[in-house]
């Protein structure tokens, strides 16, 4: 379901549209398209615009296109209050700022916690799976879980129904903190999270996946000895049923793609296999170096084999299934003093050490320092926004900082403060209430939010509030590719960026603005419409979060 803001960009690209086609009555069969562009600043010069350079039109049409639109924003039913033109833009927009605020707030406060998510109505399935976690370090599990739970959130934000998965080392980041000794490997590897599954049905057959790993694995074995002439033997594949995944018809287990080497050593040319079937590779496809894989060694399937053929379990169980990959780029830990990578355990435990240092000076000079736990939930904040903050298929370095020199972490603690900060005004607010120091809130319908007038309580609503929804959306682009591109466009750091810009925004706005004022009569109906617009602020900072997998502070 689409929001409030949503639906008027569409009515008003409808509006433009039709205004277009009675402008020039000749040319209904050609109309060229249009961009409806919002804008971000400078709004007090148009909301929404049409770029100049979109539309080659004469005087006479101009003329004719900008009359027809005015008279659609004089009607009663419309947002729009008027429209002008520039230089630099053909048509500027002006929202009618009260009716929108209304529109905005009233719908994020009944919401809720659903306020930029849709029903589900996608009616297919979704199976995230992560490839080669035997081999993965112990950071790059952290990377995986981090981002592994957003884009199951995004996902299920956007409509889709995510199967569980039972795989223990991407699971909640809290779960993973345990873990981070393991042995780390010398060299950190781009992995993926594969295969995101366009599934129609959550279950599968236990034997046909077991039969398509013995059959599978048996070709493997038998082109092998047929490609190594210094072995006469075979493997035996008596008692083999046909494989649910016909195998004879795959090119991609012929021998001119095997390279043995008589030890029972095993490897497929990619290239070859990827040229003969014209497979797409580039931007959205399969990486361009991909050369020689070992899948047998000793005549034992190796650790990549096994995880592809935990995937073709999938995939063969549902011939109708579809797959793309998720490309998640290498992470790493660097010294500011030193290039010295860290594990994963010695990266938590540093950071963990600066919030605790950082609560212990709080705590000296005044009594209000951080528990145990909210150390902690500053802890997973900040690494899981500085994991988030970027897009996932490229490279992270992690800066290990000394002590209250942490740059990044601080983000995560920023954002938290600013929530904490607007659930303590709110807490304020209704304990003044019950003290009698003000009246109850009035209902929601009898706020006037024309009193809204500075532009900074402009900015904090369209920009921000009523975005929320179009940056959920746009965050989930495509989950299976089309044109025989393989890698899904799900895009992590959307959300990250949005809340960074919102707090800053926000954390502006608190500052310059006192939202409890006094109790004048005069002074009231302004100090409950920004009540309002404080509670929809609170209520989307708090969807965001739970989208990242991050719990919020109640107080400062």
């Amino acid at each position: 379901m689409e929001s409030a803001f949503q639906a008027f960009q569409k009515s008003l690209k409808c509006a433009i549209h039709e205004a277009l086609l009675n402008a020039d009555q000749t040319k209904q069969d050609s109309l060229p398209k249009f961009i409806l562009r919002k804008k971000v600043r400078d709004l007090y010069q148009g909301d929404i615009v049409v770029p100049a350079g979109c539309l080659n039109l004469n005087r006479v049409d101009h003329d004719k296109l900008m009359l027809l639109v005015k008279e659609y924003c004089a009607s009663a039913d419309t947002l729009t209050s008027r429209v002008t033109g520039d230089k630099y833009n053909l048509l500027s927009f002006h929202i009618d700022r009260p009716k929108m605020c209304g529109l905005v707030l009233k719908e994020v406060l009944s919401k809720g916690p659903m306020y930029g998510c849709v029903k589900n109505q996608q009616d297919q399935f979704i199976s995230l799976h992560s490839i080669n976690l035997k081999e993965t370090t112990p950071l790059m599990v952290m990377r995986l879980a981090v981002i592994r739970f957003h884009a199951v959130k995004l996902l299920e934000a956007n409509g889709y129904t995510v199967l569980p998965t039972v795989d223990s080392r991407v699971a909640e980041f809290e779960q993973l903190v345990d873990k981070f000794s393991e042995p780390r490997m010398a060299e950190e590897k781009t992995s993926e999270v594969s295969c995101v599954f366009d599934s129609p049905s959550p279950t599968s057959s236990p034997q046909s996946l077991s039969l398509t790993r013995q059959y599978i694995l048996s070709k493997i074995n038998s082109l092998s000895f047929e490609a190594d002439p210094s072995n006469s033997s075979n493997c035996d594949t008596a008692g083999l049923e046909a494989s649910p995944f016909d195998v004879e018809k795959s090119s991609c287990l012929q021998k001119d793609f095997l390279k043995c080497d008589g030890e029972g050593n095993v490897f497929i040319d990619l290239q070859s296999m990827i040229s003969n079937n014209d497979l797409h590779q580039g931007k959205g496809g399969l990486d361009v170096n991909l050369k020689d894989v070992q899948v047998l060694q000793d005549h034992q399937p190796t650790e990549v084999l096994e995880e592809s053929l935990r995937i073709l379990h999938i995939i063969s169980g549902f011939p109708q299934n579809t797959q793309s990959q998720m490309v998640i780029g290498p992470i790493s830990v660097q010294e500011t003093s030193q290039a010295s990578s860290l594990s994963a355990n010695d990266f938590y435990k540093s950071r963990l050490s600066q919030f605790k240092e950082a609560s212990e000076m709080r705590s000296a000079i005044s009594s209000d320092g951080c528990s145990d736990k909210d150390v902690k939930t500053l802890t997973d904040a900040s690494i899981k926004i500085d994991i988030l903050g970027n897009a996932c298929n490229s490279p992270l370095t992690l800066e290990n900082t000394t002590s209250g020199r942490g740059a990044e972490s601080r983000l995560g603690a920023f954002i938290l403060y600013n929530t904490a900060r607007l659930s303590t005004l709110l807490q304020r607010f209704d304990q003044a209430v019950g003290e009698g120091v003000y009246p109850a809130l009035p209902a929601v319908d009898l706020i006037d939010w024309a009193l809204l007038r500075e532009e900074e309580d402009w900015e904090l609503v369209y920009v921000y509030l009523a975005a929320f929804p179009d940056i959920v959306s746009q965050s989930v682009e495509c989950v299976i590719p089309a044109d025989g591109k393989f890698a899904s466009k799900i895009h992590s750091h959307k959300v990250t960026n949005f809340l960074s810009s919102f707090c800053k925004c926000l954390s502006a706005h608190y500052s310059r603005y006192h939202i409890l004022t006094g109790r004048e009569s005069h002074l009231l109906p302004l100090m409950y419409a920004r009540l309002y617009m404080m509670k929809a602020a609170h209520q989307v900072l708090l969807n965001s979060l739970d989208l990242l997998g991050i719990q919020s502070l109640n107080y400062v």
